[in-house]
Formats: C-alpha cells, sequence, structure tokens
C-alpha cells in the first residue's frame, strides 16, 4: 500500500524536498526515512489540494495509511510521532492550502474501526485485482479467485449489520452495489457465492459459532469426569461404612469388657 510514489527513488531538487530536509531537526528520525516520508506526504496533499472545495476522503485514506504502517512496526518512532502530534508535527508544509484542515483529520484509529476500515480496503483491493485480471483474455480464469475473495470477505462481515446501520454498513452495501452491476456472480464466475444479506450472514455466523462449540465438546473428557465422581461417591461410602463397623466393634468390645 502506497499514498504518492511516482518519484520515489528518484526526488527531484524541488520545493517539498528542501522543506523535508530542513525540516529534519530531531535525532530520534532516520533521516532518510524521515525526508523520504515527509516528500510523499506533502505531495499527496498537493495533488489532491483544492483551494475552493477541500474534500476529506483523501485526508481519511492518508490517515488509515499511516495508522496500517504504524501497526506494522510500532517501533518505528515516526509513524507514532505524526499520529500523536499531527497539528504542531513539523512533518507536514504549512503552505499548502487547507493543510491545517488536513492535519486536524490525522491521528491515531481504534483497533475496531480500523478493522473495519481494513475490510472495505481489502474489498476494494481484491475487486481491483479481479478487475485488472477480468480486462486481459489470458487471465480472465484467475480473476475468479479474486471474485471468490470478495464474496467471502464480504459475507463474513455483513452480517454485523443485521442490527445497525452505521457508516461501515454503508461502505458495504456501496461496494454490494459495484460488485453485482459487474455480474460477477451469474455472468463471469459461476462458480463465486452469492452474496449474503445482513440477516442472512448473521444467522450463519451463530450456527458457525454453535458448530465450533460443539466440535469442541470433549465425550472422553467428560466420561472420564463422570468415572473419577463415581469413584469418588465409592471411596467416601466405603469409608463411612467401615467407619460404621470399626465403631460398632468397639462399642461391643468395650461392653463386653465391663459387662
Amino acid at each position: 500500500m502506497v499514498i504518492y510514489d511516482s518519484e520515489k527513488g528518484d526526488q527531484v531538487e524541488d520545493k517539498f524536498v528542501s522543506y523535508c530536509k530542513g525540516s529534519v531537526t530531531d535525532n530520534l528520525y532516520n533521516k532518510s526515512e524521515y525526508i523520504n516520508l515527509c516528500v510523499q506526504i506533502n505531495r499527496y496533499f498537493k495533488m489532491f489540494s483544492n483551494e475552493n472545495n477541500p474534500k476529506n476522503k483523501h485526508c481519511e485514506y492518508l490517515n488509515y495509511w499511516l495508522n496500517d504502517q504504524y501497526k506494522i512496526n510500532k517501533a518505528n518512532i515516526l509513524y507514532k510521532s505524526i499520529l500523536d502530534t499531527p497539528v504542531t508535527f513539523h512533518i507536514f508544509d504549512n503552505s499548502i492550502p487547507h493543510i491545517d484542515t488536513y492535519k486536524i483529520k490525522i491521528g491515531h484509529i481504534e483497533d475496531d474501526k480500523f478493522k473495519r476500515i481494513d475490510v472495505i480496503h481489502d474489498l476494494y483491493k481484491e475487486y481491483s485485482s479481479f478487475q485488472l485480471l477480468f480486462s486481459k483474455e489470458n487471465t480472465r480464469n484467475q480473476s475468479c479467485n479474486f471474485a471468490r475473495k470478495c464474496s467471502q470477505l464480504y459475507n463474513d462481515n455483513i452480517g454485523d449489520c443485521h442490527d445497525s446501520n452505521n457508516k461501515f454498513c454503508k461502505a458495504l452495501e456501496s461496494f454490494k452495489q459495484k460488485y453485482i452491476s459487474h455480474g460477477i456472480s451469474v455472468r463471469i464466475c459461476a462458480d463465486v457465492p452469492q452474496l449474503y444479506t445482513a440477516e442472512k450472514a448473521y444467522q450463519a455466523k451463530i450456527q458457525n459459532i454453535a458448530q465450533e462449540k460443539l466440535e469442541g465438546y470433549n465425550p472422553s473428557l467428560s466420561t472420564t469426569i463422570t468415572v473419577v465422581f463415581i469413584n469418588l461417591v465409592l471411596i467416601i461410602s466405603l469409608t463411612l461404612i467401615l467407619y460404621k463397623v470399626i465403631n460398632i466393634t468397639y462399642k461391643e468390645t468395650c461392653n463386653s469388657r465391663y459387662i
């Protein structure tokens, strides 16, 4: 996953390269890594910047990308610094229009939310791979592998929307419309699973959980516990009987001695 790398490895001496070289003021960071990331981020913002109509979607994607890089390597303090203090961190070039608006969109994403974004990202990645292979005559059969992954990933997650309609569910619905408009399941890849409704996916998930619990049940362990319990009861019973016999014998001996 990349954000902007058309000139990566061949950084021309432009304003962003100069800015990034001059903004490395902390020895905590790897200098070449800092400069490369700084150039990528600022070119990315510049490419999407429109003075009259700033958009948030490209900021959200950049934030997801930064969080993804941080989760891959949490020991990398550079990504942590950006996410911790995006407003004051000096990696952003303040000459870019609306940069302050962009910076406030950067920050740590909670794990649950990140996982949902990750699902949407993976769906579109698999779908793009499908489209790319399908567009070439000699790889059309291979394209169905990616269609299967799309269907499976969608069906694994749409069940969470059986009782809600949040942004994640709306994003899944948007993907579904794009997916079925291609006629993948019917016209192109007949063996690809149909996309479930939210209710059907939820019921399938419940059944799978029940099946896993059933498969995890160990009858031999239950039998062992039963045998141990029976043996314990027998031992206790025999001990009580033996105690009573000894007690009676003792009393009879005492009585015969003193009568």
